[in-house]
């Protein structure tokens, strides 16, 4: 799994992006191979903040849950984000 924007999803769910190609960008990100991003995502405060459209969630553990399953999660471990998808 990986995060896409907005028109690359849209470009994806409708088929017009292949999953091999889907496969080589998740393999050498842009914003890795541009020198933009490396290593895990820092972050300035301790409680990681996510916006879901106009609702603001500030909190790790379970963030979204699906008949009781969690599908999107959060810790910050040493001022570093990980992120369970």
């Amino acid at each position: 799994m990986m995060v896409l924007c907005p028109a690359c999803h849209d470009i994806a769910t409708k088929g017009a992006l292949s999953v091999e190609k889907q496969r080589k960008f998740k393999a050498s990100p842009h914003n890795v191979k541009k020198g933009y991003a490396s290593g895990l995502l820092h972050l300035l405060h301790p409680h990681p903040a996510f916006a879901f459209g106009t609702n603001v969630v500030i909190s790790e553990g379970p963030i979204l849950t699906v008949r009781g399953i969690p599908v999107f999660g959060a810790a910050v471990e040493d001022g570093e984000l990980l992120l369970s998808v």
